[in-house]
């Protein structure tokens, strides 16, 4: 026999997206389960939001409305109403900018010598950090803003209405016309809306709740009126938008404001393309002061992209700022454009809305799904299999990096029971291990049909679930909401340093099950079935070489079956003869994709001896 060595840990490649798919033509009517999650961006503690706001003088129509909708986005990460899928935020910080850069261009060099357009200055705003003085007021709807108690209103403010979902609106009780006086900005710069971070009992991550930093109560603080406050910056600034490098001056100006371990969303509003300039074309050329009279949505940039930083530039400067992911939204009503192209620049991390309701509720649900994820596990929306022997998980938690490389993470052996499961596993290994919540006081918990808790009660029957009272469909007298855990009984639970090690990567979960055969057309063993593209033992990989063709979308992994070998001492993978057959071209020194999977799956090294 030929021995040949690769290391243990192998990286595989994968699409970032979709599942594992059976090839063509598949012969075996066997059944072959193959799951896999949605991504899982897990790992932040905290979100870290920079509103680059547009106060050109063509925003005047809309800033009244700006105010409105950033309250509600923040009332919907630290105050989420009844029936929210994401729990509440932790720590969140709100900074604004406005996308007034002057008529500098490049990296802060001023305009050349008679460069002059009405209602610019030659620095602008500079990214600097936007705030406002004691006795500052806001105008705000009444009858417009969702709520279900008083924390998610002004002050002064009730919430009525409240229906049988329990959500009503906000009203002015004062009757003062919506007018609203902004609270004080009560942080050490004084520039920052900061919701500060709860007691380390409310971040704790056991105790039967499946191992999620879950705010269970709401939010006592009054950063989403602040940041309301903050966002409202006019519409007197330069008419030459730059949100984009203002973005990148602003971080440069504050790096304070960036924390290791959040989440840095970064969201533009404006209802033009954005105008970063990287050159003085644009300032000697006359098309600005032409523009500005015929055309004012910057058609004189368009023109000339030349004279702009390529979003491409841009996003190499924030994230060589920024550690990890940049999540990139932007609330405008132009299509594509350069925003769209900086968020491909950012791995296709972000998303672009128009200015509507349901376009800032689209991208809020995006910024609560990425952010508010649990610290310490993830939520899984069904039951894995589970191993009572070896106490882990039948499947495999695989983190996947933006250049399609993929790497398993180590399992941890613990007790199903989450509640047990906490106290058993070493919060300093490397791994994850999965376990249940066999309580009931989950929305999921309560709709199951199931005795979870093994008191003789079932669902809403069940005195846990009063406070799930959206998942029971009735209403309980003395239920709050603050202690219904939503969708969290089956759960993934990450330590640490697996934490650390996944931050800003995809994760995802594969549970790949075949079914053995006698029919000789449901095997993958033979020179013929590991080359005819077709997965022929139904278990969800096939022939020799992983695929990956993203244009195609023709993407698997190889068989390990194709790759015959056996453990010899020393924990060595031995290759097998018939390898050298099934695999046309392998050879000594060029052992195919398939070895690389078997001797994963065997948990061994091929070495050369």
């Amino acid at each position: 026999m030929r021995t040949v060595a690769i290391a243990a840990l192998v990286l595989l490649l994968l699409a970032a997206t979709g599942c594992t798919e059976p090839g063509p033509g598949q012969t075996c009517a066997v059944p072959t389960q193959t799951t896999k999650t949605e991504i899982i961006r897990d790992g932040f503690n905290g979100l870290d939001l920079l509103l680059v706001v547009d106060n050109s003088p063509s925003m005047q129509a809309v800033q009244g409305t700006i105010a409105t909708r950033v309250l509600g986005m923040l009332n919907a990460l630290l105050n989420p109403l009844p029936g929210s899928p994401y729990p509440s935020m932790s720590d969140v910080r709100v900074a604004v900018v406005t996308s007034d850069m002057g008529l500098q261009w490049g990296h802060h060099e001023p305009p050349p010598a008679g460069a002059m357009l009405k209602g610019c200055t030659a620095f602008g705003d500079d990214g600097a950090f936007q705030t406002y003085a004691h006795g500052r007021t806001i105008g705000l709807p009444e009858g417009e803003i969702p709520c279900s108690s008083q924390a998610q209103c002004p002050p002064g403010w009730s919430c009525d209405g409240v229906d049988s979902d329990w959500i009503g609106a906000c009203d002015d009780t004062d009757d003062d016309g919506g007018i609203v006086e902004c609270p004080l900005l009560d942080t050490d710069s004084s520039q920052l809306a900061d919701s500060g971070s709860l007691p380390e009992s409310l971040l704790g991550c056991g105790g039967g709740g499946g191992g999620g930093s879950r705010r269970t109560e709401s939010a006592d603080s009054d950063l989403p009126l602040e940041a309301a406050c903050l966002a409202s910056v006019g519409a007197q600034g330069c008419g030459i938008e730059q949100p984009l490098i203002a973005a990148v001056r602003a971080l440069d100006r504050q790096p304070g404001f960036l924390r290791s371990d959040a989440l840095l969303a970064i969201i533009i509003i404006s209802d033009e393309d954005d105008c970063s300039m990287n050159g003085d074309g644009l300032l000697v050329s006359g098309d600005l002061e032409s523009a500005q009279e015929t055309d004012p949505d910057n058609a004189a940039c368009a023109k000339r992209p030349a004279s702009l930083f390529a979003p491409e530039v841009i996003g190499d400067l924030l994230l060589g700022r920024k550690r990890g992911w940049v999540f990139l939204g932007a609330i405008t009503d132009v299509p594509g454009g350069r925003y769209a192209q900086l968020i491909d620049a950012l791995g296709g991390w972000g998303q672009v809305e128009k200015n509507t309701d349901s376009g800032w509720s689209s991208l809020t649900e995006t910024i609560m799904k990425i952010s508010a994820a649990p610290l310490c596990g993830s939520c899984f929306e069904m039951s894995l299999e589970w191993d009572p022997e070896t106490r882990v998980s039948t499947c495999d938690l695989v983190v996947a990096a933006s250049s399609g490389l993929e790497q398993r993470i180590p399992k941890l052996p613990a007790d199903l029971d989450c509640a047990k499961a906490e106290g058993h596993v070493s919060k300093e290994a490397l791994g994850w291990y999965y376990c249940e919540d066999f309580s009931e006081a989950s929305e999921d918990a309560c709709s199951d049909g199931r005795d979870n808790d093994g008191d003789g009660l079932t669902d809403c029957d069940d005195p846990g679930c009063e406070d799930c009272r959206v998942a029971c469909g009735k209403e309980f007298p003395n239920a709050t909401g603050k202690e219904c855990v939503p969708s969290c009984k089956y759960n993934i639970v990450l330590t640490a340093p697996a934490l650390e090690l996944t931050r800003a990567h995809s994760l995802f979960v594969r549970c790949v099950r075949g079914f053995p055969s006698t029919d000789p057309n449901c095997q993958e063993n033979t020179a013929a079935t590991c080359t005819d593209g077709k997965d022929n033992d139904a278990n969800g990989t096939w022939d020799c070489e992983n695929v990956l063709d993203a244009k195609s979308r023709e993407r698997h992994m190889a068989d390990p079956n194709c790759c015959p070998m056996s453990v010899a001492k020393g924990n060595r993978c031995v290759v097998d003869e018939q390898t050298f057959e099934n695999c046309p071209g392998t050879s000594e020194s060029k052992l195919p994709d398939a070895c690389e999977e078997s001797a994963k799956m065997l948990g061994c090294n091929i070495a050369t001896e």
